[in-house]
């Protein structure tokens, strides 16, 4: 899968950014899905889940049910969507080959979700969204922005997607794990495809850019917050990283 990386910069008076391109191939033990309803394999006895890792630590395996489905998911690389056989799943988060998080969930045939790994401290988490993947129309997007910046968890910011003459979209006082509390920042916004430009900044300052954000037509994203792990939360909030990925 092509696949774009958005790293950071600070923004003192005119921001700049390059986003990179790099081609990975993820395995998983199961049949990868084309998650456009009605299309592909999918299958309304099973439901499907996508793994996310956004922590830099390096890659962790996925066992569902004690069957190992994923490895070395890593950010920017998470899973493909991945068949779950009973509604009641136990997921195991492996690093460094010690089981560091076991978790059960419900989920439901015939649906999407996504799972996101995190840590928080020492302590290692998983946050279980469910994915509706309505197709949108031919000429739009659909787009979440989900916040997992871990060490800029206290400071609200504001995110922008724009493109002049096409489309913008706004997302205000966002935080960490906002979606928790507030199930609505879990749906997908339409959005005209195009080639985006995305501004994240707070009252008193913009603290990044990403360029060349492309959203295809018909197509379904997550815009998720990340910052590196090894920074102090003030420092984080200067080093906001932004992970693009296509659902579909």
């Amino acid at each position: 899968m092509l696949k774009k990386i958005f790293s950071y910069t600070v923004i003192m008076i005119i921001p700049f950014f390059i986003a990179c391109s790099k081609y990975v191939s993820t395995q998983p033990t199961t049949t990868p899905i084309n998650t456009t309803p009605g299309n592909g394999t999918f299958n309304s006895n099973y439901a499907y889940i996508k793994f996310f890792n956004v922590m830099d630590y390096g890659g962790v395996n996925v066992l569902i049910n004690d069957t190992s489905v994923a490895t070395n998911v890593a950010p920017y690389f998470p899973s493909t969507y991945i068949q779950a056989t009973k509604t009641t799943t136990t997921i195991k988060i492996v690093f460094n080959n010690a089981t560091v998080l076991t978790q059960t969930i419900d989920v439901l045939r015939g649906n999407f979700y996504s799972v996101f790994v995190y840590r928080v401290g020492y302590d290692w988490k998983m946050s279980l969204i469910k994915d509706i993947l309505t197709a949108p129309p031919k000429g739009s997007a659909n787009i979440r922005v989900l916040d997992f910046r871990t060490q800029a968890y206290f400071d609200y910011v504001k995110v922008r997607f724009v493109s002049p003459g096409v489309g913008q979209l706004d997302y205000i006082n966002r935080n960490f794990l906002d979606h928790t509390t507030n199930s609505t920042l879990t749906q997908f916004q339409p959005l005209m495809a195009g080639n985006y430009t995305t501004y994240v900044f707070n009252d008193s300052t913009n603290l990044a850019i990403f360029k060349n954000i492309n959203l295809d037509s018909a197509s379904t994203y997550s815009a998720i917050l990340l910052t590196p792990s090894s920074l102090s939360p003030a420092m984080a909030l200067n080093a906001i990283k932004m992970d693009v990925e296509k659902h579909n």
